[in-house]
């Protein structure tokens, strides 16, 4: 096998390798990304031969304080060879040639598989979070999201193994942050999270947004009588607010109720965790005396 810099009539091969490993996005033009790659260490544009085939590919490069490497993928039937580890050990000694000090990477939450893969050949998870902004979009569609297409986020009402875990941190997270001390309200909000997963019926749900494996938020909707539904535990991460997913989570529960031949739907202000009240009003809910609001006639 040869590791070495990309030449020039190798670039498609290049681009199939990385569509066939599921590493192109919507929001990134590969074309550009090597082009851009090749205006600044190119050298560093890695690929990984077989014969005459290109099998695998690194692209690393160092801004003078990290390394960073990303389209590391190699073709399924040559996985499991050692493949990727000696990409990556070719992008680290062009890194320390360069005179790097240390290589940062950035995985997506759900790609448990990469997680596992480098954690084996020595990397370790950082205490920090990733933040971006896009300066040149590659795509009109990735414009109303930063450059990054969904951003990665869904909303689904369907429970997945560890959403229990998840809906539980969050909370806690956002009760800690409002008052300094989150344990009675997540010990009280694991117990009513789990009694409600286990007995709920087909007419009450749980909406979950999640970005890339991790949850950042929730709305759920029970029944009091068969035209009454309540609204309970509406919440979003901090980072997500005002980003209209309030208004998604919020229209899927009235819409699903609506569905059902709810006549009216109800919520106590203090298990919101949202911190807007006017979105209520947007949606045609009215005060009540004891702090409930109740959507108009239409809902």
């Amino acid at each position: 096998m040869e590791i070495r810099p990309i030449k020039s009539n190798e670039y498609q091969q290049l681009i199939d390798l990385w569509l066939e490993c599921g590493l192109t996005r919507s929001w990134n033009n590969p074309e550009k990304d090597i082009q851009r790659k090749l205006s600044f260490q190119p050298d560093l544009l890695l690929v990984a031969f077989e014969k005459d085939r290109l099998v695998g590919s690194i692209m690393a490069g160092y801004d003078g304080h990290r390394g960073w490497m990303n389209y590391l993928g190699v073709l399924p039937n040559f996985q499991r060879q050692g493949i990727g580890k000696k990409l990556v050990e070719a992008a680290e000694n062009g890194l320390q040639k360069l005179g790097c000090p240390k290589v940062n990477l950035q995985l997506r939450y759900s790609n448990f598989v990469a997680q596992h893969f480098y954690r084996k050949i020595g990397y370790g998870e950082d205490a920090a979070l990733s933040f971006g902004k896009r300066l040149v979009f590659d795509s009109a569609e990735s414009k109303p999201h930063g450059g990054s297409g969904t951003g990665g986020f869904v909303i689904r009402d369907k429970l997945k193994p560890g959403d229990l875990g998840g809906l539980i941190q969050l909370y806690g997270l956002i009760i800690h942050q409002k008052f300094g001390s989150a344990e009675p309200f997540e010990y009280e909000f694991a117990k009513i999270l789990t009694n409600f997963a286990l007995g709920k019926g087909p007419r009450e749900k749980i909406w979950v947004l999640e970005q890339e494996g991790q949850i950042r938020g929730s709305i759920f909707l029970v029944w009091s009588t068969e035209e009454n539904a309540e609204i309970k535990y509406f919440f979003l991460h901090y980072d997500q607010r005002e980003r209209e997913f309030e208004y998604q989570l919020l229209r899927s529960a009235l819409e699903f109720a609506t569905s059902l031949g709810g006549k009216s739907i109800i919520t106590t202000l203090k298990l919101l965790e949202i911190g807007e009240v006017n979105i209520f009003d947007e949606f045609g809910f009215k005060k009540l005396e004891k702090s409930k609001v109740s959507p108009a006639k239409s809902h």
